[in-house]
């Protein structure tokens, strides 16, 4: 397909990595030419210095032929205007990056739809539902959802105290509690590791447990200790997204903390807070202005400032100084891959790959038999969901018949509704959706045994 990026920021730029790798046809538009040398010297894709909400640049990147086009640029102005514009030029598909619902009003029926824009993302109440859905117990690390609303995947941490620590996982096959999901993948060491009955689980790992919201949730609880709750949150930044959460956990009956450098912004902050929550105007990168907003005694410390080394710096302290757990929020894609190695960070969530990955959910383009449902932040990993077509490979065989790439593993299988556990002797039926973890490169290997066969079985 044909895609226009406007936008050369980091939600561009990883957008253009992914989609160009992919094999669609790129073109990215930014009025920073130093933004798109950087991308032209990593990247095969077409760029163009200009603004993406004119029409005659938007003539010049091809919008007339284009299929797609995603306006992901930081202003939300630049965004629409790009998105309507390219409706015009008869781009069937645009998807527009927003700040909040605010820009467009249903009570005076001015609508996205009223100036054709197909769908709207808003990277910021992402990053908030991502933060929220890890609150809830301190061993969890992150949450995937999927098409099938039943459907979860829950990465949560191995403790100590965990029944499942030193285990091998074959012999976890005889346990009730177990028996509906399955250990999809493990992270250790910063390495993705795809568990088998030899696999013994070991504290630190990072297990990413797939099944049924409710039967894993039953695992996650049972491999918590009594004081794995969360009650007291202190964030650090009145950021939009500090804002936002402040306000979300205050609803939820969290008990929460905001601290701020900036003495306007502070200020700001409470008035438009109110009351319910105490905000603290000090340096979170200070390890005694922490002491003393009583980071030692809360739950979970969060911190979202606009700067990605001050955050990493305020997580490290947070913990040092005994907040029990610890989530930071980055924009460069770059720094997924460095927090995991932070082994005291327990939650790092790239604002920009949570960006990319809800593109990706909202175009699903990749082909008519697989949609991507993430990209896991913390290992070179991709979650893909592929309908099985009736005259594929796999149709009508047992799971343990499959002769898939090593690093790949099936997680569960979506039936009419139902989520079924991905397991050796499970027969595919036409229809069915599987969910599989794999990496980039094995992904083409992966795609053609649920396609319909050609002719010459190949």
């Amino acid at each position: 397909m044909k895609i226009i990026i406007v936008g050369a920021g980091e939600i561009g730029k990883h957008l253009a990595y992914v989609l160009s790798h992919d094999k669609h046809d790129v073109v990215v538009i930014d009025k920073s030419g130093e933004l798109l040398e950087h991308i032209k010297e990593h990247l095969d894709v077409m760029t163009i210095e200009g603004n993406g909400s004119n029409i005659d640049c938007l003539i010049k990147a091809g919008a007339k032929s284009s299929d797609i086009l995603i306006a992901v640029s930081g202003n939300e102005s630049t965004n629409v205007v790009s998105c309507q514009i390219a409706s015009h030029l008869g781009v069937k598909n645009t998807i527009c990056r927003l700040d909040s619902k605010d820009f467009f009003s249903e009570k005076e029926n001015f609508l996205p739809e009223t100036l054709k824009i197909k769908n709207i993302i808003i990277p910021l109440h992402e990053a908030v539902r991502k933060i929220l859905n890890v609150l809830d117990n301190k061993i969890v690390t992150e949450r995937i959802l999927f098409t099938n609303p039943n459907a979860i995947m829950t990465a949560f941490e191995v403790v100590p105290s965990s029944p499942i620590a030193g285990a091998r996982i074959r012999d976890l096959s005889n346990i009730e509690i177990l028996s509906h999901i399955r250990f999809a993948a493990i992270l250790r060491d910063r390495k993705h590791i795809i568990p088998n009955g030899d696999t013994i689980i070991v504290p630190g790992d990072r297990i990413y447990a797939a099944g049924n919201k409710d039967k894993v949730q039953d695992v996650v609880d049972w491999n918590s200790t009594d004081n794995c709750r969360i009650r007291k949150v202190l964030i650090a930044g009145a950021s939009r997204i500090g804002a936002t959460l402040a306000k979300e956990l205050y609803k939820m009956k969290y008990e929460v903390r905001v601290i701020e450098k900036d003495p306007k912004k502070a200020a700001d902050f409470l008035d438009e807070i109110k009351a319910g929550v105490m905000v603290i105007n000090g340096d979170p990168t200070d390890k005694d202005t922490l002491a003393e907003s009583g980071a030692d005694t809360i739950d979970a410390f969060i911190s979202v400032m606009d700067d990605d080394e001050d955050n990493i710096l305020c997580g490290i302290m947070a913990k040092e100084v005994g907040a029990k757990k610890v989530i930071v929020t980055t924009s460069k894609a770059e720094y997924a891959g460095i927090i995991p190695a932070i082994s005291i960070i327990d939650c790092g969530f790239s604002k920009s790959i949570i960006a990319v990955n809800t593109v990706l959910r909202v175009l699903n383009l990749v082909s008519e038999s697989m949609r991507v449902d993430a990209i896991l932040s913390r290992a070179n990993a991709f979650i893909l969901e592929f309908t099985v077509h009736p005259e594929s490979h796999v149709c009508g065989k047992r799971i343990s018949e499959i002769k898939f790439p090593l690093s790949a593993v099936l997680a569960m299988v979506f039936r009419k509704g139902e989520v079924l556990s991905a397991s050796g002797g499970l027969i595919l039926q036409s229809e069915d959706v599987v969910v599989t973890i794999t990496e980039r490169d094995k992904i083409s290997k992966i795609e053609p045994l649920f396609c319909r066969r050609s002719i010459f079985g190949l």
